[in-house]
């Protein structure tokens, strides 16, 4: 038409599927890139500053060798040796079997074997962040989403995420269990939920979480609790595989109890000894362990009397405090609550008092810091 421009239309941009799942996962991701950019700081200076002999030139071990102490040796040895019972005591047994077996293929890869453990944990752990900012964007507000992730990245013991540990993994497993089993894929649930269990033993705190919650949908149709049987079927299997391993139908307990003492109690009488031994035995590393068991059970008890949050995670995170300090031992107890996610719905929950996130995001960095050099580092603590 005389006397009218064309104007070229501009055709409609559409973004990619993994760029559309870079711009929602983009908070959890930066969060987790800078904690764990810390994380491996830290932990390369207390190394750096510690090494023996002082004049150690610049190599793995100088700058991380931290990273394979403590419980990395023992996971260490079964994804090389497996269950031999002439390795560690045949203490190897008291660890459960899917971390080797996915640090396994690693070990044949040139470089340290700890390089590629903790590089798959912390890999592990960014998965984690992103299905829990997922999980809690959809029961929550964006901001209480961007807190959970945040606070449990930053946590004092959020160094483990990124040690050879399978912490990262069981959370991961257990956040896919719960979303899986929210959006009615009960097999998958399950099957992430055996899994789960094939990575801590507490994983087991799955089955009764997942039962009270199909109990909620179906009642006490039989049919429905079928695929909840693969979790302590996994449980079962192993037993059976270090039964014929080890020629122990109780491996795991006895290597418990020849390891590391652990026989039976409960959660309370365990938190009174360990702060009466703190005093009269002079460990006062205990009254740390204390303080985290005070926070989870704080933390819990706000997120059942203010939070209200659905019985199968209350299950969940009360059974990742009982069932570890059921043994008689308080050791670690911080990190096996760390991964009780419904803790930092409650965490962050809390947080939107501005009081609570200013010293949430001032004090968790410092008192990680404080644990990497003055404990962890020096191994006066089992983190």
């Amino acid at each position: 038409m005389a006397g009218v421009t064309a104007v070229a239309e501009r055709p409609l941009e559409r973004s990619s599927p993994s760029g559309r799942l870079l711009r929602r996962f983009a908070y959890p991701l930066t969060v987790w890139a800078a904690s764990r950019a810390a994380v491996y700081l830290l932990i390369a200076m207390q190394n750096w500053t510690a090494r023996r002999p002082r004049d150690t030139g610049f190599s793995w071990h100088a700058l991380f060798g931290a990273l394979g102490d403590w419980d990395a040796i023992w996971y260490r040895w079964i994804a090389q040796h497996g269950y031999d019972p002439s390795i560690g005591h045949g203490n190897t047994a008291a660890f459960f079997p899917l971390f080797p077996l996915v640090w396994k293929p690693f070990t044949s890869l040139p470089g340290p074997a700890t390089f590629w453990a903790t590089l798959l944990s912390s890999l592990l752990f960014g998965a984690a962040l992103c299905l829990l900012y997922a999980i809690t964007i959809a029961r929550y507000e964006a901001d209480v989403a961007r807190r959970t992730v945040l606070y449990l990245a930053i946590f004092p013991l959020s160094f483990v995420f990124s040690l050879p540990y399978a912490e990262s993994l069981f959370l991961l497993l257990a956040l896919a269990a719960f979303a899986l089993t929210w959006h009615g894929r009960w097999w998958w649930g399950s099957v992430a939920g055996a899994l789960a269990v094939l990575a801590r033993p507490v994983g087991i705190a799955l089955l009764p979480a997942l039962c009270w919650r199909r109990y909620r949908e179906r009642g006490l149709d039989p049919a429905a609790y079928l695929p909840l049987l693969l979790l302590p079927a996994a449980e079962l299997g192993f037993y059976a595989y270090l039964a014929w391993r080890t020629g122990d139908s109780l491996a795991n307990v006895h290597a418990q109890e020849r390891g590391w003492g652990r026989g039976v109690s409960v959660l309370p009488v365990v938190v009174v000894k360990a702060t009466w031994d703190a005093f009269t035995a002079h460990h006062l590393r205990y009254l740390v362990h204390v303080a985290f068991t005070v926070l989870w059970c704080g933390l819990w008890y706000h997120a059942w009397r203010r939070l209200r949050l659905p019985a199968e995670y209350l299950i969940f995170a009360a059974l990742l405090l009982i069932l570890p300090t059921s043994s008689g031992l308080i050791l670690s107890i911080g990190r096996f609550g760390m991964v009780a996610f419904p803790l930092f719905w409650s965490l962050a929950v809390l947080g939107r008092d501005e009081r609570v996130d200013t010293l949430v995001k001032v004090a968790f960095p410092m008192m990680m810091a404080a644990l990497v050099f003055i404990t962890f580092g020096p191994r006066t603590f089992t983190p």
